[in-house]
């Protein structure tokens, strides 16, 4: 492995991007640790470990709407099916529909499975006004209701950061994302690299502390809308959260 550098760490691009590699994420996690020392390497089973528990986490991420990114908008034509299948989504949260010919999109409710079950005539005939979202494992399978002759069916589902496939892949990442998984893998991998070397409670408190700082940072500004703040005139210095009504 190279020493500590642009080539181990990523970087480079526009400001607000970071270009990232599994390797240059796990080196900065172990780095944060003590683990390894500038120039040192771990061996290949805690790289292939690591690289494991950093998938995880991102597993773990994209569960919460405010880590997720974009909310993308898939279209599905439509021919009078009862139900149409798509490539499982994360989550749907919104959905839209455009009659044959139409231009303008119309709002649909997205029901749950409560809703889903108190309607009686499921094969209802008509412009939609809904849709439920059936999950599973691999697959989703979507409901309009009432159900359309033709048309376009949009839904709005999360696009959560992927995957890294291996150590040596580059992946852009939104801003914000790179320092809170350095520090979130730091803080998740720790006990795995306590039996190595000795890592104080206070420096793990403070790891710990960063990382729930910087994904912090993410999910305002993932947020919507995002958090406002500007200068008091009535305070001397600081800033005035006009949401929480805190001065900062």
């Amino acid at each position: 492995m190279g020493g500590f550098g642009m080539g181990l760490w990523g970087g480079g691009g526009v400001a607000g991007v970071v270009s990232v590699t599994g390797n240059s994420l796990i080196y900065g996690a172990l780095r944060l640790l003590g683990v390894l020392r500038p120039g040192q390497s771990a061996n290949t089973d805690s790289y292939s470990d690591s690289l494991l528990w950093l998938n995880e986490l991102l597993d773990s991420w994209a569960t919460e709407r405010l880590m997720v990114k974009v909310v993308g908008r898939a279209a599905i034509p439509m021919d009078g099916s009862a139900s149409y299948s798509a490539a499982l989504p994360h989550r749907i949260e919104g959905a839209g529909y455009i009659s044959a010919g139409g231009v303008t999109e119309y709002p649909l409710d997205v029901y749950g499975q409560e809703e889903w079950r108190a309607v009686g005539q499921k094969t209802l005939v008509g412009d939609p006004s809904g849709i439920y979202p059936e999950y599973t494992v691999t697959t989703a399978t979507l409901y309009p209701w009432p159900q359309p002759a033709t048309g376009d069916l949009y839904v709005y589902q999360w696009n959560p950061i992927e995957a890294f496939a291996d150590l040596v892949t580059v992946y852009t990442l939104p801003a914000g994302y790179a320092l809170a998984l350095r520090y979130c893998l730091a803080a998740q991998i720790a006990p795995a690299f306590a039996i190595i070397t000795k890592i104080s409670q206070p420096h793990l408190g403070s790891i710990e502390a960063k990382a729930a700082e910087y994904k912090g940072r993410v999910k305002s500004l993932n947020s919507t809308p995002p958090p406002m703040a500007f200068d008091n005139p009535f305070t001397s210095g600081g800033q005035y959260d006009i949401l929480s009504g805190r001065q900062l």
